[in-house]
């Protein structure tokens, strides 16, 4: 049986859709994306051209990878000059403290804490939103299909999705404690999970929704997601739409 919903990335998504994926958001999350280049300290590279030539670990499927040659475009980075491994998330982060590929690309909010303490040193950071690439990021996703035969449940989801986000915000330490008394086998220190919340809750609202109740989410954001895309990422045009990908029907009022 598949899980009902997912926590997926909003570029990505977007992407998905115009393949064929009938799939919103329904409780809009990282609204601000977070998406990075990072380099070790020691490296030399630290602004986007310092890239070209360089080599770094591509994982099948992942968000931040796919979105990357927009980044590449966007940024004035020889796209073809670049050298790639395939390789999975986790062995590539290894490779990169290895020093056996020259960067990596994550999520910062998620992946920047934890491979700082791995290192013990602070890595050069070149954000994706630096560059102007402003895309929607993560939030909980359910299906078309779903949404349609079982719309209760998604409302149920989505109002204690919101909840369980304002009572971590207004509480960050208690946030923590339960994240850590919860996800007892993530293999993440309490500073990491503390580090990565404060982080999250700088991306939870964009200009457009700042007023807003959390999980809202406004379609001039999906709009410019999806405009970014078609320009550099090759989505082809008016084939996706950000009713489409989204809808804030089904959180509290």
């Amino acid at each position: 049986m598949s899980d009902h919903f997912g926590f997926a990335d909003g570029a990505t998504l977007v992407r998905l859709a115009a393949q064929g994926l009938r799939a919103k958001q329904v409780v809009g999350i990282l609204q601000t994306g977070s998406y990075a280049v990072m380099t070790l300290p020691d490296s030399g590279i630290t602004k986007p051209q310092d890239l070209n030539g360089k080599t770094t670990g591509f994982a099948p499927g992942s968000a931040s990878d796919q979105i990357f040659p927009a980044f590449a475009k966007k940024a004035g980075i020889d796209f073809s000059s670049i050298k790639g491994l395939s390789v999975d998330p986790p062995t590539r982060d290894s490779l990169f403290l290895l020093k056996r590929i020259d960067f990596n690309i994550a999520l910062a909010v998620a992946q920047l804490p934890i491979l700082q303490e791995r290192c013990s040193c602070k890595l050069n950071v070149m954000r994706f939103s630096d560059a102007g690439l402003n895309l929607m990021n993560n939030g909980i996703v359910a299906s078309d299909k779903l949404i349609a035969e079982n719309p209760d449940l998604v409302r149920r989801f989505a109002a204690a999705t919101v909840e369980s986000i304002a009572a971590a915000v207004a509480n960050p330490a208690s946030g923590v404690e339960a994240f850590m008394q919860y996800a007892q086998n993530a293999g993440l220190s309490r500073a990491v999970v503390a580090e990565q919340w404060d982080e999250a809750m700088k991306l939870l609202h964009t200009p457009r929704t700042k007023d807003q109740p959390f999980g809202v989410m406004a379609a001039e954001d999906w709009q410019d997601t999806i405009d970014l895309l078609t320009e550099y990422v090759n989505l082809p045009k008016t084939t996706v739409t950000p009713q489409m990908v989204f809808t804030n029907d089904f959180l509290p009022r």
